[in-house]
């Protein structure tokens, strides 16, 4: 991948003030008293908008570094093997939630903490990136432990099953806080980017556990990894709008049919939030291994 430089920062001001902006909105809207269709609404329409464009990058990847590494000379039937897989994948993680919520839960905290860890790379200890990213994904348990309990038990768990997974959260928190503080390489990371750092994290521990995910994931992770790529392939803005418009019509027409299982308001205001958090999921694996793969081979 590109270095950055000191004219090009990882972590320039702009995105500092629009994570800023966005935690200053998802605040005002926890205070205000909204049904919770509209609260799951929003949420999925802010991840589909926002967050999953960065993901849709992912057909630039295929096309650019997978397709031309397969033997087969034909591209319509590398681009059906390639496109296919992903797409295989994307409906075996779906299933794998459905049959087992609770592993589901687990494997998307683990996923989410080794690939948020990436947004962190100017800090050059892994450990204390996984420590840092594991800390903004389980902060929100001390304060709303409660809330976390009910958002679980939406994705399919039992009402023990979730209690055990925010003492579970706890515990992570503890241990995350405890190693980086004793980490030599965060502290000189902290001094430099001191503002970014205790702002995030200080949103992790006082949000809600829905308003951070979805203030973080749109609008600091997401904006980091569309500039990454954009840099990457010297994409233009416009290259950009062509290159995600058809993955995102797929993954649009992937929604609906999901959603579309609910004949009632009330049956999609109960299953709005699983069903947009399962396919966050299922399309998140397939994802990571994409852009794990893409930074493998840049380094070789």
């Amino acid at each position: 991948m590109n270095k950055h430089t000191s004219k090009s920062p990882r972590y320039p001001d702009h995105i500092f003030h629009i994570f800023i902006f966005a935690v200053g909105l998802v605040s005002v809207l926890t205070m205000i008293e909204l049904s919770q269709l509209l609260v799951f609404s929003l949420v999925a329409i802010v991840i589909f908008f926002i967050g999953i464009p960065h993901g849709a990058l992912d057909v630039i990847v295929i096309e650019k570094q997978y397709i031309k590494r397969l033997p087969c000379q034909n591209y319509v039937v590398k681009r059906i093997i390639l496109y296919g897989l992903y797409l295989l994948l994307v409906l075996a993680c779906f299933l794998f939630w459905q049959s087992s919520p609770l592993l589901g839960l687990v494997a998307f905290y683990v996923l989410a903490i080794l690939h948020f860890q990436e947004d962190w790379l100017e800090l050059e200890h892994f450990f204390a990136r996984v420590c840092l990213a594991a800390m903004l994904l389980s902060a929100s348990a001390w304060l709303y432990s409660d809330n976390l309990s009910s958002l679980f038990k939406l994705l399919g768990n039992t009402q023990l099953d979730s209690e055990r997974c925010v003492f579970l959260l706890k515990l992570l928190n503890s241990v995350s806080l405890l190693s980086v503080l004793l980490i030599r390489a965060f502290h000189h990371f902290v001094m430099a980017h001191i503002k970014l750092t205790f702002s995030i994290l200080l949103a992790a521990y006082l949000l809600p556990p829905l308003a951070f995910f979805v203030a973080y994931f749109c609008a600091f992770h997401s904006i980091l990894h569309t500039k990454q790529v954009m840099n990457d392939y010297h994409l233009s803005k416009l290259a950009f709008i062509c290159w995600v418009t058809v993955p995102m019509v797929g993954t649009g027409l992937l929604a609906l049919v999901f959603f579309s299982r609910f004949d009632t308001i009330l049956a999609l205001g109960e299953n709005l939030f699983s069903t947009t958090f399962i396919l966050l999921f299922a399309l998140t694996v397939p994802h990571m291994m994409l852009t794990m793969w893409s930074k493998k081979q840049s380094r070789s």
